[in-house]
């Protein structure tokens, strides 16, 4: 029975089973998906992640992986089972330029012992994983009133003041969901974007009723996306802030104006014929300097004009005369 059966076998006879020894690699760099681009700050670290799969029907073992830039990542000694998934990691340190690197795996066909089997080529496979260092950046630029950035917009008590918030993407990535704040005020607004790299906005706003000094701080921040508005994940928000000073002023004059001799208030008598000196005290009395001060009088038409600036305090005195009253 034994010798029938190995004969309807074919006793001598050499069989061979055919087999697919095959292995898959997919790196990735930091968070974005395979295929992706990781987005980083110049001097970022970067974690590679490399996921190897034996996409066979035999075992793999001595699998080794390497990357073309960074070197040796690391050995799979297996045996490793056909479906069978490992994940190694490296990290690349204070990167500051765009990178494009290949990975590459590959293994030693064996049987469940990692003995090897003779005859099959060693599979390989590569995979890329990019990298782009980006500088998003955004700028405010934060004026009160018609004052020009970085000056004082001067006010009197109870007046209104129009704040102006100038927003730039001076960065090199699109900005989304923009949100502009001042301390004082609150929020004042959001821009939904995507704001394309070199783009401005302006958000304004009325503060009324000042009475008092004030000097307030205004904040932007942003998120930073594609231009679909997609977020770009590991890339921090920028911000920035400036700030806009108003000052509520009393600009006030004093004007003392006598007769001859007589005091203030009093009255001068002369004969007729005389002639009269009139006098003109100015005080500035605010707590404003004061310049292009014109004197008049109803009768006798412009006495003078004082240049100035005239400080707070200071007094000034124009006379004229009156003859043959």
């Amino acid at each position: 029975h034994t010798r029938s059966c190995l004969k309807s076998r074919g006793i001598g006879d050499v069989y061979k089973r055919q087999v697919n020894a095959s292995i898959r690699l997919i790196k990735t760099a930091g968070n974005a998906a395979d295929g992706d681009v990781e987005y980083i700050a110049a001097g970022d670290d970067v974690t590679y992640s490399y996921e190897v799969v034996n996409t066979g029907d035999t075992y793999l073992s001595d699998i080794l992986v390497s990357d073309d830039i960074l070197g040796a990542i690391g050995t799979l000694a297996g045996p490793v089972a056909p479906g069978e998934t490992n994940l190694l990691t490296t990290v690349a340190s204070a990167v500051s330029v765009d990178v494009t690197n290949l990975g590459t795996v590959s293994g030693n066909p064996t049987d469940a012992s990692g003995v090897d089997l003779p005859g099959l080529s060693d599979p390989v496979d590569t995979d890329d994983a990019v990298v782009d260092v980006v500088a998003p950046a955004v700028q405010v630029v934060k004026t009160a009133g018609n004052a020009p950035d970085g000056t004082t917009e001067y006010i009197l008590s109870g007046d209104d003041v129009t704040y102006s918030y100038e927003v730039v993407n001076t960065g090199d990535t699109f900005l989304s969901d923009i949100v502009v704040t001042d301390d004082v005020i609150g929020v004042i607004g959001s821009i939904p974007g995507p704001m394309a790299p070199g783009e401005t906005n302006v958000l304004t706003v009325v503060s009324s009723n000042l009475i008092a000094d004030v000097t307030n701080l205004g904040t932007a921040s942003g998120n930073p996306t594609d231009g679909a508005g997609v977020d770009l994940p590991d890339v921090n928000d920028p911000s920035d802030s400036d700030t806009a000073t108003v000052d509520v002023v009393a600009p006030a004059l004093g004007l003392v104006k006598t007769v001859g001799s007589a005091a203030d208030g009093d009255t001068e008598y002369i004969a007729s014929g005389d002639d009269v000196t009139y006098s003109y005290e100015v005080v500035n009395t605010g707590d404003t300097f004061l310049s292009d001060i014109v004197v008049t009088d109803d009768v006798i038409g412009v006495i003078g004009t004082i240049a100035g600036p005239v400080a707070p305090g200071e007094t000034n005195l124009l006379s004229v005369v009156a003859s043959n009253l």
